[in-house]
């Protein structure tokens, strides 16, 4: 049995095997107490790092730029005749060429994509459940409100963006497509923009590329454009085609290939009305007539007016 007593320093004295849990709690307690200052003054450390990481940035770069506002400009080349800038002289900031992976449409589409979102948004709010538009409604404002955000100057871009940029564009559409039929999210594809009454992208892609080939292939023989399109070059990227290949491809799949195209008719350099003898004008007809006059009297003094007149080169 253990004897406990008390001694005259106030601690109690306790048997073998005993733990005294309150002389732990006070050890933990210093041990924490310790940790929290020593956090503290880890944090007041990073936080004098931190600012001074960021002052040795900021004179950095004021450094390079007085660097280079004082910099001369040495010409290298022996052929030149131009003589050494002064130090006043400014240095011209020339930008890197962009490489091959830089040359896409990405951040286009990602700038169509949330204004798109925007405006499915809008849309939303015109459908419901239990009340709303009409689908036809919807339909129009999608066209006029949504479409013409995503497609605006397409003909300009839709030549070169790749397929992971079209399918972004896709997914755009077929959000406002459920949106108008209140289809679910497991509709397949295809079947939810035929049932929205619209046309996937990619296939008003191919009709933009195939609409520019015909119009080059119609222009006279020695404009550039023609040639252009009727010299394949070779592609930039191997998984991209040209918007050549895609307009032969649709030409040939239609049969329209081999027959004969018909030119455009060229805008004249000097207007017709310009050219002297080949434009009169008649202010006032040849027999007076007044508006309480029938419409029988009017045609007829309007036709023995035209009776006057140069013939035309064209009747319609």
């Amino acid at each position: 049995m253990a004897v406990t007593g008390e001694t005259g320093d106030g601690s109690e004295e306790f048997g073998e095997g005993h733990i005294d849990y309150k002389q732990k709690y006070k050890g933990l307690k210093k041990k924490l107490r310790f940790l929290v200052y020593e956090q503290e003054c880890f944090l007041d450390e990073l936080r004098k790092a931190q600012r001074k990481l960021l002052k040795v940035a900021r004179d950095r770069s004021f450094l390079l730029d007085r660097l280079l506002q004082q910099e001369k400009i040495e010409d290298s080349s022996d052929e030149s005749e131009a003589t050494n800038s002064t130090d006043t002289e400014d240095v011209p900031h020339r930008e890197a060429a962009p490489t091959k992976k830089q040359l896409t449409f990405r951040q286009h589409v990602g700038r169509i994509k949330q204004k798109a979102a925007k405006r499915i948004n809008t849309l939303r709010c015109l459908a419901g459940k239990s009340w709303g538009s009409e689908k036809e409604d919807l339909q129009l404002v999608y066209l006029t409100y949504i479409k013409s955000a995503i497609s605006y100057a397409c003909n300009a871009w839709y030549l070169c963006v790749s397929k992971e940029n079209h399918e972004k564009l896709e997914v755009t559409q077929r959000d406002a497509a459920r949106t108008i039929t209140g289809c679910t999210k497991n509709t397949n594809s295809k079947l939810l923009i035929n049932e929205a009454g619209l046309l996937p992208l990619y296939v008003e892609s191919d009709i933009v590329q195939a609409t520019v080939y015909e119009r080059c292939l119609r222009l006279p023989g020695d404009d550039p454009l023609r040639e252009i399109a009727e010299n394949p070059v070779r592609r930039r990227l191997k998984s991209l085609g040209t918007w050549r290949e895609t307009g032969k491809s649709s030409a040939e799949d239609d049969g329209l290939e081999d027959l004969p195209r018909e030119r455009l008719i060229p805008v004249p350099d000097i207007p017709p009305w310009m050219i002297p003898d080949t434009f009169s004008c008649s202010p006032s007809l040849t027999t007076s007539v007044s508006k309480t006059d029938p419409p029988e009297a009017q045609k007829a003094a309007v036709e023995e007016t035209m009776k006057y007149l140069a013939k035309p080169d064209i009747e319609i």
